[in-house]
């Protein structure tokens, strides 16, 4: 296929009608809610580290990246089981069958609820036992107990009343999810900031006020999800033993994959917990915040796509996933890019001027953390492509292999060399830098049918080239601005910033690109409100009529 067939969206005589919209408008507009209600959450966070550094023992502080990080292997427990609910519900929808809707609902509940039941007295003895599980000082046992067993009491009935809750994915009503997450939000910040200020400063307070706010969203989108889609009911007579088999068969590799990505994401404050100290816990916390943060706004960018992929596959439209791989590995990389270059820059003088010199390390592992970026993200759409043809098995071994080699390198590294918060920057960065050349983009390619050279030249270049002038800029800057205030770093950071959208659109922007730009702003301008807002700005440059 030459690269014009990868730039035109193919039809096909076998494609069948789908009971799910395929609207790149609705994507777009669900994309945006989603990232819209992650920026809330990243803003409380922000102020909730500096608040508590300032005011808690360090030692109080590190249990709760710990924790965090414990509580992100828990999902694995039941990952087998959820993986495949909204995908094959997707599926059923798009193809107008709502009677397999409800036979896949009616089945995974019995299981889940079983599952559930094991999963919170599994957690409720471990809470009881943590202390000889992780290191914790001793004045902070009895709150780390119980900050445990909220978090596993909140996930058990999570996954119990999960079958009934994936009725606004399937119908992609992301905003409408997103409202009810930014609502959620609100309430875990005013459960937060009544327990902060009201009885004490305290991490307990930040699990009491998540698990809280988490039980009254989910109840929200369990309601509503049952009305848009009533097919998303129990009936005994719907169970089916075989819909378990298929759902459990995709759910084990993505258990696979699950496990990978939460070695990969979780491990090091494990591993520095037992092997360093709070300030190498909490150094390599706060340097990780941001690749965290900035994959969750990928990943509630993307989300909203994936039904849509599911109903082309379900559909017979599969072949445009060429064009999707190309032109979402080159967005991918512009947009973490351009949030993530000026902190791998500057990161050591954004950390001292956030919450002091004590955590300037923090500064170093986020540039290693971040360094995954650049080399990963052309490749981003993989993720999406697999899980919508259920084709996951080869991308669940790559990542599970990275992560037993980055595991492996971070137990040297803290543990032999004890370089500690440093030596788990090291080990994450390695890793990145040996498998995405060698495995990851290789099965990208093979998945999406893309050729190597075409993938170079459409994506990988044009996605690095911003960032590539963008580094000068900000290098040039940093030996000749004294970045000892936030105005000067902001400055700089806003320089950088602009050299790097000047040459994304002088250089880097496709011809595909700028016509779907062009696009977007035309429907934008027809929206009521932008239409007004245009309109007087129209009316008060022409200035008043003469008389």
């Amino acid at each position: 296929m030459d690269d014009q067939g990868y730039t035109r969206v193919l039809t096909s005589s076998n494609e069948k009608p789908s009971g799910v919209e395929i609207s790149r408008k609705l994507v777009l507009i669900n994309s945006t809610s989603s990232l819209v209600a992650l920026a809330l959450n990243m803003t409380v966070l922000v102020w909730l580290q500096r608040f508590l550094l300032d005011r808690i023992d360090t030692a109080e502080y590190s249990i709760l990246p710990v924790l965090f990080s414990v509580m992100m292997f828990v999902p694995l427990l039941t990952t087998m089981f959820t993986r495949g609910l909204a995908r094959y519900a997707t599926e059923a929808y798009a193809e107008n069958d709502t009677e397999r809707v409800t036979e896949i609902v009616s089945t995974m509940f019995l299981i889940l609820f079983v599952v559930g039941l094991a999963v919170l007295t599994m957690g409720l003895t471990l809470a009881y036992n943590l202390d000889s599980v992780l290191t914790i000082d001793p004045a902070y046992a009895n709150d780390a107990r119980l900050m445990f067993g909220l978090l596993m009491a909140g996930f058990s009935l999570q996954i119990m009343l999960e079958p009934f809750c994936v009725g606004l994915e399937v119908k992609q009503r992301f905003i409408l999810l997103n409202a009810i997450a930014t609502g959620g939000q609100f309430v875990r910040i005013a459960i937060l900031f009544g327990l902060l200020f009201g009885i004490s400063v305290g991490v307990l307070w930040v699990v009491v006020a998540t698990v809280s706010a988490a039980f009254l969203t989910q109840l929200v989108i369990l309601t509503f999800s049952l009305r848009i889609v009533p097919s998303l009911r129990f009936r005994w007579t719907a169970v089916k033993w075989h819909i378990a088999r298929q759902l459990l068969s995709f759910g084990s590799w993505s258990t696979v994959s699950a496990l990978a990505i939460t070695i990969t994401r979780s491990s090091d404050a494990i591993i520095l917990n037992k092997l360093g100290t709070p300030i190498d816990v909490t150094c390599f916390y706060l340097g990780v915040l941001p690749f965290q943060y900035i994959n969750l706004a990928g990943s509630a960018a993307l989300t909203p796509l994936r039904p849509a992929m599911v109903s082309m596959y379900a559909t017979n439209r599969s072949e445009r996933f060429s064009h999707l791989f190309l032109q979402g590995g080159r967005w991918a990389m512009w947009l973490t890019l351009f949030v993530s270059v000026p902190l791998m820059v500057y990161g050591r003088e954004l950390i001292t001027l956030y919450v002091g010199s004590e955590f300037r390390l923090a500064g170093i592992v986020m540039l290693l953390v971040l360094l995954q970026y650049p080399i990963g993200q052309g490749v981003r759409m993989l993720f999406q492509i697999a899980e919508a043809t259920a084709n996951i098995r080869k991308l669940s071994l790559c990542l599970l292999a990275m992560s037993l080699f980055n595991l492996g390198l971070t137990l040297y590294m803290v543990g032999v060399l004890e370089m500690g918060a440093l030596g788990s920057g090291i080990g994450t960065a390695i890793s990145a830098l040996v498998f995405y050349p060698l495995l990851l983009w290789p099965l990208g390619l093979k998945m999406s049918g893309v050729k190597l050279t075409t993938w170079v030249r459409r994506t990988f270049g044009p996605g690095l080239l911003p960032a590539s002038v963008a580094v000068l800029v900000l290098l040039g800057l940093k030996i000749i601005v004294p970045l000892d205030s936030w105005i000067n770093l902001f400055l700089c950071m806003f320089a950088g910033s602009f050299a790097y959208v000047v040459v994304l659109f002088l250089g880097a922007l496709q011809k595909e690109d700028r016509n779907e730009l062009n696009a977007a702003s035309l429907k934008l301008a027809q929206v009521p409100l932008v239409s007004t807002l245009l309109s007087r700005t129209n009316v008060n440059s022409r200035g008043p009529k003469n008389g």
